[in-house]
């Protein structure tokens, strides 16, 4: 094999490889549970936080971005099976 294959097979197979982990499944969430999962942690953020949007959900975990002023960071809130916000009244 020509080096120039061999790079070309190791760049190609790496990301096939690493896409076959146990990889939880997506929830569908409700854009408003986001926006919940935010207000419920928001005594425990900086002033001036604000809300970018759910990072993703797996499980029954869910992960927000939020914006702290001076770095983007991720908060989670766990979810019901349902998907709505454990721990929040309705």
């Amino acid at each position: 094999m020509r080096p120039s294959t061999v790079i070309l097979s190791l760049t190609l197979s790496t990301p096939l490889l690493l896409s076959c982990g146990k990889q939880e499944p997506i929830v569908d969430v409700d854009p408003q549970v986001g926006r919940a999962c935010y207000e419920a942690h928001l005594a425990s953020l900086p002033d001036g936080t604000q809300y970018e949007g759910i990072e993703g959900a797996a499980g029954d975990r869910l992960t927000i971005r939020v914006m702290t002023g001076v770095e983007l960071t991720t908060v989670e809130c766990r979810l019901n099976p349902d998907g709505t916000l454990q721990g929040v009244a309705q």
